[in-house]
């Protein structure tokens, strides 16, 4: 499926792009250019979403009574078992992953003593891993099962942030990172795949509202859990913590019976669907 690899794909170039000119404009003027920069380019973006345009050929325009053509999630949760699964995995993972943009400014100052420098040097490292997940998958097709690619991917992820958490060296943060973007990629990546390919074609559109929502509202909660517990326990035990949460969620994927007999497909042969 091309959709969720040009998504995800778009996303980690920003993230390697955004931080090395986030050093370049530090360097000039500090953070105060920085903040102009970033208003100017979000009031460029909404400008130019304002002339987004839906083609005819993307509308559904079949009002027979197949699917679900209600947005109510009740009516989801009850109609694809498999997908009530995989959103409370995918909103639970995301609770505990969020706060890397808490840890990740906190670990470059006070953990390995770094500067704007280093901080930005560690996004770049998380949103290559990120790209590269996509290019490989746009590439490369490996015949097993979904669910156990997002197992392992999964797993990988959890076990980088788990060394992340416990390590004091800035340049093997940068390898934790890496690793933990490429992994994440590839397991985000064949998540929202399944999302759009396991329901019905009309209920599509209103699956993928329930993961955007499910993937929003995970950031505020997950933010103010991680500010709360900062103030409790020492920042090394906590991520330790959320890692282990985060091992704990990717072992469940493995006991999923239903997500264990979805068929293997390759990812790169899909055609999206919008």
């Amino acid at each position: 499926m091309t959709a969720p690899i040009l998504v995800s794909g778009t996303v980690a170039i920003s993230g390697i792009i955004g931080p090395a000119l986030a050093m370049l404009f530090y360097r000039i003027d500090g953070l105060f250019l920085i903040f102009i920069i970033s208003g100017v380019t979000y009031f460029i973006a909404a400008s130019l979403e304002m002339t987004i345009k839906v083609q005819k050929k993307y509308q559904i325009k079949d009002n027979s009574n197949e699917g679900i053509t209600s947005l109510n999630w009740w009516e989801y949760i009850r109609h694809y078992k498999l997908i009530f699964q995989l959103l409370l995995v995918f909103f639970f993972m995301s609770l505990f992953l969020v706060p890397l943009q808490l840890y990740i400014p906190i670990y470059s100052k006070f953990v390995f003593h770094g500067n704007f420098q280093t901080l930005s040097l560690m996004e770049i490292s998380l949103g290559i891993g990120t790209l590269l997940a996509t290019l490989l998958l746009s590439i490369f097709q490996w015949n097993r099962s979904l669910w156990f690619q997002v197992f392992i991917a999964y797993l990988v992820m959890s076990l980088a942030y788990l060394l992340f958490a416990v390590n004091s060296i800035s340049s093997l943060a940068f390898i934790c990172l890496f690793v933990l973007g490429f992994s994440s990629g590839i397991g985000n990546i064949i998540i929202l795949n399944v999302f759009q390919r396991y329901p019905n074609q009309k209920d599509v559109p209103g699956i993928m509202v329930c993961v955007n929502f499910t993937s929003i509202a995970s950031a505020p909660f997950g933010l103010l859990m991680a500010g709360i517990f900062l103030n409790l326990h020492e920042i090394h035990f906590q991520v330790t913590i959320y890692a282990l949460i985060t091992i704990l969620l990717a072992l469940v994927i493995a006991i999923l019976p239903e997500f264990k007999h979805f068929p293997k497909r390759s990812i790169r042969n899909e055609q999206a669907v919008i």
